[in-house]
């Protein structure tokens, strides 16, 4: 894993049927080590693969039709390694075997695994996410890695839960995010170690960094999906996260705003997203101000001007006139 940051993006879809499988096994290969890999069905083959990579950390997601992947271990691998596997909800099932060992995986459960002993995994059409960290991060973190290693993570697991919310939309993030690429292996190792069984010690660190951040991350997403709604409050929130109000109003302290402020900000850029919007012209202002989520017309005049050192009005207009003309 050389340089800050990479990120790879494959997809069978334009290939020819009978080249998908090998073009995604090297694929697969270059992203996971050395594989072997063979449909289980006949059906045509397809498969999606999208990697993101820093130093400390690699998240792979894959989507495929049904296969069968045995990995080995790399031969030039100096460090060993511990890998995460979660199969996303909605997908399928999934069986892995690892030490002879057979385990079966529901919808959203996830697995941790050794990087440097053989893997055999088989799914019918399933997506998965796998993270790869080196297993000395986990030092003096453990209580007892042996017995976290092979053990089924249930959906439910809170930490496990946050996990997959903090990696979400990592692999659209990350490129353009350097404060996650260097925060995001921190994090993982976190909400890891505590559904992994932690330390009294590093679970205490762990909930105030990577479980108090991936949180915050998961609130913020929330927010994002719901800030149309006028309701949207630190209470509301915290009654779905199963927090309180004043823990959700002290993880927006911590990050340098308010859980207000930061929803104005979001409500004002939708805002500002749809009244610049030419194709949005014939919709009244005030239409897209409540349908952002406001209920107060003078604060949001107030707030915009500003934000954006204009009003909505002139926002409009310059949009408006700086559009290009619709061809005939």
């Amino acid at each position: 894993m050389s340089g800050e940051f990479f990120s790879a993006h494959f997809t069978t879809t334009d290939l020819p049927e009978p080249e998908r499988l090998a073009a995604f096994h090297e694929s697969m290969a270059g992203a996971m080590g050395p594989v072997d890999m063979e449909a289980i069905d006949d059906a045509p083959f397809h498969g999606t693969l999208r990697l993101s990579a820093v130093p400390g950390l690699g998240v792979v997601s894959i989507a495929t039709t049904p296969k069968r992947v045995a990995r080995q271990p790399a031969s030039n691998e100096t460090e060993e390694s511990v890998i995460l596997l979660r199969v996303r909800p909605a997908s399928g099932t999934f069986r892995v075997t690892q030490r002879n060992r057979e385990i079966y995986l529901g919808c959203g459960e996830a697995v941790v695994l050794r990087d440097n002993e053989p893997i055999d995994c088989a799914n019918n059409t399933v997506c998965v996410d796998t993270l790869r960290l080196p297993r000395s991060v986990f030092d003096n973190f453990l209580a007892d890695f042996d017995g976290a290693a092979g053990r089924v993570v249930p959906a439910g697991a809170p930490a496990l839960s946050l996990l997959a919310s903090y990696i979400e939309n990592v692999h659209d993030e990350l490129p353009r995010s350097p404060t996650l690429r260097h925060l995001m292996p921190i994090h993982v190792r976190d909400l890891m170690a505590v559904f992994m069984g932690a330390t009294r010690d590093a679970e205490m660190q762990a909930m105030g960094r990577g479980v108090a951040a991936a949180r915050l991350r998961a609130i913020k997403l929330e927010m994002a999906r719901r800030l149309h709604h006028a309701d949207l409050t630190a209470e509301r929130v915290g009654r779905d996260h199963k927090v309180s109000a004043r823990y959700v109003q002290k993880l927006f302290e911590r990050d340098g705003t308010t859980f207000n402020n930061y929803l104005s900000g979001l409500r004002l850029e939708e805002a500002r997203r749809r009244i610049s919007n030419p194709e949005l012209a014939h919709l009244p202002i005030t239409e897209i101000v409540f349908d952002a989520g406001f209920n107060d017309l003078s604060t949001f005049y107030r707030l915009f001007r500003r934000r954006f050192d204009a009003t909505p009005s002139d926002l409009r207009s310059a949009s408006s006139t700086s559009a290009p003309p619709i061809a005939d």
